[in-house]
């Protein structure tokens, strides 16, 4: 794993799924993060 990389859920649009780790990937961490952010608002 190098500097500024999470695992996220490759599903992370899709509610409902079970958090499994077969659907776990590698993402940028900024990329993760303002995806998250514009979902809360």
């Amino acid at each position: 794993m190098q500097k500024g990389e999470v695992f996220t859920f490759a599903s992370i649009f899709v509610m409902g799924e079970t958090e499994n780790i077969e659907y776990l990937n590698k993402g940028n961490a900024q990329v993760y993060q303002d995806l998250v952010f514009q979902m809360m608002s």
